[in-house]
């Protein structure tokens, strides 16, 4: 339910030696000072929303290790230890075995598979 959805904290508490009136009164000048500088507070919200919505793609938890595989392989990354090296089995396998995917092979398709004529256009 609360994927994308905003989610507001709301701090309940008064700051020590001020009144909860004094909390009012400063909230609602620092509301106004905001809107006399020229931030809107919904012209932000409905921008942020605008581009969630035209996103490609959304990350997972799922994608997450294949998102970090991707920008860091495993032989240039500092805690690579031996337990993670390639096994004598893995290193039989033959030269052609077809490679594994890249982020941007992957991207791709999603997008492909989502607007098949998106990419038609494109290219």
């Amino acid at each position: 339910m609360s994927h994308r959805s905003p989610i507001y904290y709301v701090d309940l508490t008064v700051r020590e030696g001020m009144s909860l009136e004094a909390a009012i009164a400063t909230a609602r000048e620092t509301d106004q000072r905001r809107r006399d500088s020229g931030y809107d507070q919904v012209a932000l919200d409905t921008a942020a929303a605008l581009g969630f919505a035209k996103g490609a793609f959304e990350e997972s938890e799922e994608e997450a290790q294949g998102i970090v595989e991707e920008f860091y392989p495993e032989q240039n990354r500092p805690e690579a230890t031996a337990s993670q090296e390639i096994s004598p089995s893995e290193k039989q396998l033959p030269a052609l075995v077809r490679p594994k995917p890249s982020l941007v092979d992957k991207l791709d398709k999603k997008l492909s598979l989502q607007n098949p004529t998106s990419l038609q256009k494109s290219s």
